[in-house]
């Protein structure tokens, strides 16, 4: 089994334009996915121009409606009213930003494949040390944040698994990238999910911060509501916290993996390398993935 420590890879050589697999040779050129009768998601319309101005004036409406009703029963969190939209247009945006990059991706092949490779083949469950996934001991504060930004969302063991399961000391290998191929592997790991939940790959890190704000909003509105002070305070503090927690958690794992995959250098010489990995698996994957995403 390969260590992750014995790769020298060399990022100045030049990437093959083609392999050979036992189910024949890599094809890559296709650059652009056949999506059969399935309808490609529209392009951004006026919805999107349209949300900020809209909700601007659903706040507005919704400021106004309060000043001449008042509420009678205890607000459901500590936020004030410009928060709660506040934060949905913050949203809003990522997630449309979101969308934008996975209708660039889908009509990319290479990075269809990084995309859609099945983390599931995987027979290794060793742990390393951050040194083993790139980490930049002697980067700057910035190159730090950005590591730990995109590694955050998975442990050692997930990326482990995922540098076990392609096989990356090979001659194919070696002629990446070590950037390009920590980013697929680091992204491969950050997808790893339970067999049948699809979602906690994008949401996951906030999911026990929503629970927390679940357990914790019915204390805070008892204590609104009976108006102590020494207790409604510090738990609209941390009701308030947990809110942003679990918007913050869902919009930045989010965003991360829509937009990580746009970072790789060699994209081609990575769909090669998972490819001659996985055979004609990921090219299925690949349909599956392009459904899901045009019936969102």
């Amino acid at each position: 089994m390969a260590d992750a420590d014995s790769i020298a890879p060399n990022s100045s050589s030049t990437p093959p334009t083609s392999s050979s697999t036992g189910y024949g040779p890599v094809s890559v050129d296709l650059n652009e996915i056949d999506l059969g009768v399935r309808k490609v998601p529209a392009p951004t319309g006026w919805t999107d121009i349209l949300a900020v101005p809209i909700l601007g004036a659903a706040y507005f409406i919704h400021w106004r409606y309060r000043r001449y009703a008042p509420r009678r029963i205890p607000t459901l969190t500590s936020l004030r009213l410009a928060e709660v939209y506040a934060t949905g247009g913050a949203a809003w945006m990522v997630f449309r930003e979101e969308d934008r990059l996975e209708r660039q991706m889908m009509q990319d092949r290479d990075l269809m494949t990084i995309e859609a490779s099945n983390p599931y083949r995987i027979t290794s469950r060793r742990t390393k040390h951050a040194s083993a996934m790139g980490y930049p001991s002697d980067g700057d504060l910035a190159a730090r944040l950005r590591w730990w930004y995109n590694h955050i969302w998975s442990g050692p063991v997930e990326w482990n698994l995922a540098f076990a399961s392609i096989s990356p000391d090979t001659p194919v290998s070696r002629m990446l990238s070590w950037d390009d191929l920590d980013i697929c592997f680091t992204h491969i790991a950050n997808t790893m999910r339970e067999p049948g939940n699809d979602d906690t790959y994008v949401c996951g890190a906030a999911v026990p911060a929503f629970k927390a704000l679940c357990g914790v909003t019915p204390f805070a509105m008892l204590a609104r509501w009976a108006g102590r002070r020494m207790f409604w305070l510090p738990l609209n503090v941390v009701q308030r916290a947990l809110f942003y927690a679990t918007v913050g958690g869902v919009l930045a794992q989010d965003y991360q993996h829509a937009s990580y995959l746009w970072t790789i250098r060699d994209k081609s010489a990575i769909a090669d390398l998972l490819r001659a990995n996985y055979g004609p698996e990921v090219e299925r994957n690949i349909d599956s993935v392009c459904a899901k995403w045009s019936d969102q």
